[in-house]
């Protein structure tokens, strides 16, 4: 039995909270709907993009020693605001992380 024939169930079995549940159902469709964004080819292009960026940021802080303080400081937002965006849409943030560290394993060793 899915979750929408738990609350068909629950509609029937407790006729006076039908409105309650009906906006649950509605809160959870949306919520579902909203988790689709993660497959579709548009965000996996996003999510490359923001490893891409995170990568060159931390190879610049890990290879170029003379950066100024404001240089590391923007090397830092980027990084930063990269990973908000992975976090916000990745289905996976644990593994778009390890994906970014094997990435950077791979690019240090080159």
């Amino acid at each position: 039995m899915n979750l929408f024939e738990k609350l068909a169930k629950l509609k029937e079995l407790y006729p006076e909270d039908i409105e309650r549940i009906a906006a649950d159902e509605h809160r959870v469709s949306e919520l579902l709907k909203k988790q689709d964004y993660a497959g579709l080819e548009i965000t996996r292009e996003l999510l490359a993009l923001c490893r891409k960026d995170i990568l060159a940021m931390r190879v610049k802080l890990a290879t170029e020693r003379t950066l100024s303080d404001d240089a590391r400081a923007e090397c830092w937002f980027v990084i930063e605001a990269r990973l908000w965006v992975i976090r916000t849409v990745a289905k996976d943030y644990e593994s778009e992380l390890s994906q970014l560290d094997r990435e950077l394993a791979a690019e240090l060793a080159a």
